[in-house]
């Protein structure tokens, strides 16, 4: 018995592999964080500015921050940002996956 270069056995592998791909990519949009797509497309300036605006008004002695570093999301579509303080701390803010894009 000789056996089919194009048989469905061959193929399967590629088969879980582009229904791997798939579903990444519905998961990934599924979890997508609108606010903080925003807050993504803003400059590094304005986002630089943001950032400085929402820690002081928390409390913090941030006047200024130095840079601004996107580190990921977790499942549930929250998103993670480094932010570095000149002359201080650097922070982890949360930009929660909710309608108001909740933050901490």
């Amino acid at each position: 018995m000789q056996r089919n270069r194009g048989s469905s056995l061959t193929k399967l592998p590629y088969v879980r592999v582009a229904t791997a791909v798939l579903a990444l990519v519905a998961f990934s949009e599924a979890a997508a964080n609108p606010i903080n797509d925003q807050v993504a497309a803003l400059s590094e300036e304005k986002r630089q500015g943001l950032f400085a605006r929402m820690m002081q008004r928390e409390g913090e002695r941030c006047t200024s921050i130095g840079r601004t570093f996107f580190q990921g999301s977790s499942s549930d579509g929250s998103a993670f940002w480094s932010v570095a303080c000149v002359g201080g701390k650097d922070w982890q803010i949360m930009i929660k996956n909710t309608a108001q894009g909740d933050i901490k």
